[in-house]
């Protein structure tokens, strides 16, 4: 793993927060073990796992969202995908949903730009 210096963490069960020299793309290229995120200072998170119960309740999630999404109408995600918000952070939520409307009103090129799968 690419040696980065540790800023702040609380618990094993909350995200680490790391600043390093690489660019964010070259970070996660090089530690594809890790899923990571980035806030909005450029900082990099490292995302722990759910555990079982977590992981459980995240599928219940994104049935609910998935069906609700067919009924009404949108695109789902699950938590593998990574959003670039306005921000410039890139998070990865355990469930998202966009309007269809605003989905396809994005170019291809938008759409890998604002959901890349590239979060490890």
């Amino acid at each position: 793993m690419k040696q980065f210096i540790r800023e702040e963490s609380e618990s094993y069960w909350t995200p680490t927060t790391f600043r390093v020299a690489e660019s964010f793309e070259e970070f996660v290229a090089l530690n594809p073990e890790l899923k990571v995120e980035q806030n909005a200072n450029g900082e990099i998170v490292v995302v722990t796992p759910t555990g079982s119960e977590g992981a459980s309740r995240n599928v219940e999630i994104s049935v609910q969202l998935y069906r609700w999404s067919k009924a009404f109408g949108g695109k789902t995600f699950d938590s593998s995908v990574l959003f670039t918000l306005p921000d410039g952070s890139k998070r990865g939520p355990d469930a998202s949903w966009i309007a269809i409307d605003r989905w396809e009103a994005l170019s291809k090129v938008e759409r890998e730009a604002l959901a890349s799968t590239k979060r490890c």
